[in-house]
């Protein structure tokens, strides 16, 4: 799946052909063009540390190995 940071005002004011940058740790959105930033809900160290390790499985994996 794709991380969903939600902040309503930032889709409301981006439009087609906008860049922008999201900090998924700081729950920032930054729309580049209009010099604009948003806060949304940060995502928890473990869901960021999920995202990083490529999904579920992997993380699991990861998991199991610092175990042994």
């Amino acid at each position: 799946g794709l991380p969903i940071l939600e902040c309503a005002e930032a889709a409301q004011d981006a439009e087609t052909g906008h860049r922008l940058e999201v900090d998924l740790a700081a729950g920032v959105i930054r729309n580049v063009d209009l010099g604009r930033e948003y806060q949304a809900t940060a995502y928890p160290p473990f869901m960021l540390d999920l995202i990083a390790a490529g999904g579920l499985v992997e993380y699991t994996r990861r998991k199991i190995q610092e175990g042994a």
